[in-house]
């Protein structure tokens, strides 16, 4: 949350992609309306309205999260044209995925798999080259990529803070 409003104020209507409950919007308590795109199914938290894709067409958004997603899924390019299409103009994106170690200490080696230690659920793992190509690739333009070490509590991390819009051209 911090990252986000340091770079412009809470938003009206916020989107989260893969979203979840909810529980975990960034901007959750200070957007006037959030609502969650998700495959789970699972009910919505108080304050979350679940959509589908018919209904997110329906709205405008002037935040689209989607946190913690990418590194799930077999097509991450797929769901950003998806996520385009729920996009207007002023509409922002903000993406967040796992800044792995491996990536951050051997991005660029022929044999990133092998030095990967612990493997686990995601199937994507990003440097910052990976991802600023993804995004202009999928017809977005980068405003700014950060990486960013978070607390979990028990340990930190570093995560890819991502913001982009349409392309302009």
């Amino acid at each position: 949350e911090a990252f986000l409003l340091a770079r412009f104020p809470a938003p009206d209507m916020v989107l989260d992609w893969g979203g979840d409950t909810g529980i975990n919007t960034p901007l959750l308590t200070k957007a006037k309306e959030v609502h969650v795109f998700d495959i789970s199914g699972m009910a919505t938290i108080d304050g979350v309205k679940a959509v589908s894709l018919d209904d997110i067409k329906n709205n405008r958004y002037d935040l689209i999260i989607c946190s913690q997603v990418l590194e799930h899924i077999p097509y991450p390019h797929k769901i950003l044209q998806d996520i385009l299409t729920a996009m207007s103009a002023s509409t922002i994106l903000y993406l967040e995925v796992p800044y792995e170690e491996v990536m951050r200490e051997f991005s660029g080696y022929p044999d990133l798999a092998q030095r990967k230690r612990h493997w686990h659920e995601h199937i994507n793992f990003f440097s910052i080259d990976s991802i600023c190509k993804l995004v202009e690739s999928a017809g977005l333009e980068l405003i700014e990529i950060v990486p960013n070490e978070i607390s979990l509590g028990w340990r930190s991390a570093v995560v890819i803070s991502v913001l982009c819009r349409k392309s302009r051209v």
